[in-house]
């Protein structure tokens, strides 16, 4: 099983917390495996046509490259018999066009498409 969400990962973040009585492997297939993507960098801020190319590709590569990698990564190494649930964390600049964020928008709208795909691809 593969679940992407972002509203759930905060709000459940405890109880995912393995009792002392019970060994890591029993846990971890018991309860799955986790990954929180939550970094991101908001630089560089400004209009599309003040951003340099590397600029662009640092960012797109911290916020957009970076976690489909490890959802990848995780994907391919994983044990089939213990469930996978991969977090995106996002923000309205997914959704909503904000002046002088293009990056930040562009990157997040992105990891939101890929987040949506990616239980497509694993079905």
């Amino acid at each position: 099983m593969i679940g992407m969400e972002s509203s759930q990962a905060v709000s459940h973040a405890g109880t995912y917390m393995r009792p002392k009585s019970q060994t890591r492997e029993s846990f971890l297939k018991k309860s799955g495996w986790r990954l929180v993507n939550n970094a991101a960098v908001l630089e560089p801020v400004g209009p599309a046509w003040s951003l340099s190319s590397d600029e662009l590709s640092t960012h797109l590569t911290v916020n957009v490259v970076a976690p489909v990698y490890m959802a990848g990564f995780l994907l391919r190494h994983a044990p089939t018999n213990i469930p996978l649930r991969i977090f995106n964390l996002s923000s309205g600049a997914a959704t909503k066009a904000l002046p002088g964020w293009t990056a930040y928008c562009a990157g997040k709208a992105a990891l939101r498409m890929a987040g949506k795909v990616l239980p497509e691809e694993v079905q």
